[in-house]
């Protein structure tokens, strides 16, 4: 209390309200949520259901095959409605998610012709997971064909299970790997589908006659320079890059004065942080050692947007 009663206040200024958790001080039942969840650690399956070239509704779909939350007869059943239960495939097994998605005759020839034209061996399919991590694309990290395809699978595999029971249309795998193929034709027709997205398997665009817009590449120079600060400031330029975002990071900077000479330069090795965490580490460390060297008109230049929105914020700390 004595502690309490020594800080100094100020009787002209009102009391202003400050919420701890929040960078502004404001109150926001986001903040309030994510403080009295229970956070569960995230599972790394569900981070690839949101590719930007698959609508929501397949991506919501998708996700609710893995909780789980699809109202096959198995589903039902848990739910005490009880139907007589033939798999629309097989018109033997009784239909459950896994043997709707992954174990029927029907579905695992159309796994097994997609899987054939990438050039992937799966032999066993036991669930989601295995799957999605099958066909996990590894040659870049933009969106890629590999990523949205067995969603598009699974997706399709449902609308021809529903036309099977709602319209008495054949379940026939030719119709499940034609719906899929037409995505991709829809993709091309809305310009949303690029060369990138293929990268690596044009071929396979090609021998299933999806067409893949040409890589543009532009002729056009762009003369780009660095302009020097006025007389008697210094210009200090920083920059961090990561491999892998979380991954082995580095950071540094050059420091020259008003006729372009070098005065100060430095870099330093970070360990395993994130790309926006190596462009502030930069300019924080490029801001110190002018300091130190007791250089005090300085222009800071990077080209981390994410880095300068965050300096320039008015955020008052937690």
């Amino acid at each position: 209390m004595e502690l309490i009663l020594e800080i100094p206040i100020n009787p002209q200024y009102q009391d202003v309200m400050h919420w701890k958790p929040s960078l502004h001080g404001s109150f926001s039942t986001k903040l309030a949520w994510e403080i009295t969840r229970d956070h569960k650690p995230p599972l790394a399956i569900f981070k690839n259901l949101w590719p930007p070239l698959v609508r929501p509704t397949i991506s919501i779909f998708i996700w609710k095959v893995l909780h789980n939350w699809i109202p096959v007869d198995s589903r039902l059943k848990q739910k005490g409605i009880f139907l007589a239960s033939k798999c629309v495939c097989c018109l033997r097994d009784e239909e459950t998610i896994p043997h709707l998605f992954l174990h029927n005759k029907v579905s695992l020839e159309v796994w097994s012709f997609f899987a054939s034209k990438f050039q992937l061996n799966i032999l066993v399919m036991d669930n989601f997971s295995m799957i999605l991590q099958a066909w996990k694309n590894n040659i870049s990290n933009q969106p890629h064909i590999r990523d949205i395809l067995p969603l598009l699978i699974m997706w399709n595999v449902w609308i021809c299970r529903n036309a099977v029971i709602f319209e008495g249309a054949p379940f026939k795998a030719n119709r499940i790997i034609s719906g899929t193929l037409n995505y991709f034709h829809l993709l091309g027709k809305t310009n949303l589908i690029r060369a990138s997205h293929w990268k690596g398997d044009k071929p396979v665009a090609s021998h299933l006659k999806i067409p893949v817009p040409q890589q543009k590449i532009s002729s056009r120079i762009s003369i780009v320079k660095w302009i020097k600060p006025d007389r008697g400031w210094f210009k200090l330029n920083t920059d961090g890059a990561s491999k892998g975002n979380p991954g082995i990071v580095g950071a540094g900077g050059i420091i020259r004065n008003h006729l372009g000479q070098t005065v100060l330069a430095f870099q330093e090795h970070l360990g395993l942080t994130s790309n926006t965490t190596a462009e502030l580490k930069a300019i924080y460390r490029g801001i110190k050692l002018c300091i130190d060297s007791n250089i005090r008109k300085i222009w800071v230049e990077t080209d981390a947007n994410v880095a300068l929105k965050l300096i320039s914020s008015p955020s008052q700390g937690p």
